[in-house]
């Protein structure tokens, strides 16, 4: 994980040196929700750093670091998840997520996004209460990033995206009730927020 860590750190800061490269902030609310559980939808942030990089008027590659937090709201009428015991109202994810995005623009400020990121569990809200085990939930999410943005200036952008894990979340079967057994469970999140990007001086 450090290594992964360190590796995206180095590149992010190395491209700068591209003529075209702004350095950015963005962060927004996230939606989510966890697939094939009775759960519903869990409402925290995201919050992160990137780096644009224009290769031409109508693709930027952006690279970005964020911090997002996931999850699922237990339903209290069926216990989809045996918490019982643990006074859990919510399954609370945190993850550090790096995306390398890829900005398509069109002439009227609308921008299509897309991008495959990795997500790092950094902590959870889960103990060893006698149902759940600890470590209960993988290390890492690999999943992909669709969205929409519209650029209200040179600097300011609004967007929604749509972030769909392909890394089943839940290591142990016999957490569930008496259904959904075999099924995967993966990280669904739909953000929306705002990005920000400063212009960087460049040295000659």
């Amino acid at each position: 994980m450090k290594k992964t860590l360190l590796i995206a750190l180095i590149t992010l800061m190395s491209l700068p040196s591209f003529s075209q490269a702004r350095f950015g902030i963005r962060g927004g609310v996230n939606i989510a929700n966890l697939s094939n559980l009775e759960t519903k939808t869990r409402t925290d942030f995201y919050a992160g750093i990137f780096l644009a990089v224009k290769a031409s008027d109508a693709y930027t590659f952006q690279p970005e670091i964020s911090y997002s937090v996931q999850g699922a709201t237990l339903n209290d009428t069926t216990h989809t998840l045996r918490v019982e015991n643990s006074n859990l109202s919510d399954v609370k994810l945190e993850f550090l997520s790096i995306t390398m995005m890829n900005k398509l623009v069109t002439q009227n400020n609308i921008s299509f996004l897309i991008g495959p990121y990795i997500d790092i569990r950094m902590a959870d809200n889960i103990r060893n209460d006698g149902y759940f085990l600890e470590g209960l939930f993988p290390r890492m999410d690999l999943g992909l990033q669709v969205g929409l943005g519209f650029d209200v200036n040179d600097a300011l952008s609004i967007e929604a995206r749509y972030k769909q894990g392909f890394v089943d979340m839940i290591n142990e079967n016999n957490i569930y009730q008496d259904y959904n057994i075999d099924d995967a469970n993966f990280n669904r999140v739909f953000q929306i927020g705002i990005t920000y990007k400063f212009n960087l001086k460049q040295t000659k």
